[in-house]
């Protein structure tokens, strides 16, 4: 966390952590000041083109590692740690965001944290609009497509890639 806070100047001045019986809690508060008008995820339009910010599927691809306990095989080494790392210590896309933000045109933003599928729902739902989406374009990370295949798994499903704002509720 502090070799976070310090990439992005950010101070840790505090925080709580806890045990219950089904493990740990850790709390965590940011407070800040935006530079600009913030790009909320409840502004997109009809037309809007729908992007990210690079290859998906690497902490889900993590996560599924992790869950099996052990690296499935014809995956190699350094794709498992390389995915396992992105599910254990993600790199928010800060530089990514702000870049955006200025460029102007875009109307709405959202992180992925909880992946594509879910958090373009966030922003449909909250921009009361609907996005249609063509999967075969999704942008997976190569690491994410080997585990997948490793498991036997899609490493798609329910995740939409290439995506344009359809119509206003």
């Amino acid at each position: 966390m502090l070799e976070l806070a310090r990439a992005h100047d950010v101070a840790v001045v505090g925080g709580d952590t806890s045990a219950s019986p089904r493990g740990w809690i850790v709390n965590v508060t940011l407070l800040g000041e935006a530079v600009r008008a913030p790009v909320l995820r409840s502004t997109a339009k009809p037309g809007d083109l729908v992007a990210v910010t690079g290859a998906l599927g690497r902490a889900a691809a993590g996560l599924a590692v992790l869950e099996r306990g052990a690296a499935p095989a014809g995956v190699a080494a350094g794709e498992l740690d390389d995915v396992k790392t992105a599910h254990l210590r993600p790199t928010p896309r800060v530089s990514e965001g702000q870049w955006l933000a200025g460029a102007g045109g875009v109307t709405a933003m959202i992180d992925l944290s909880d992946g594509l599928a879910t958090d373009l729902g966030h922003l449909c739902e909250e921009s009361r609009v609907g996005a249609g989406v063509e999967v075969d374009r999704l942008p997976l990370h190569a690491g994410a497509r080997a585990v997948a295949a490793a498991l036997g798994a899609d490493p798609r499903p329910g995740r939409p890639a290439a995506a344009r704002i359809t119509s206003s509720w």
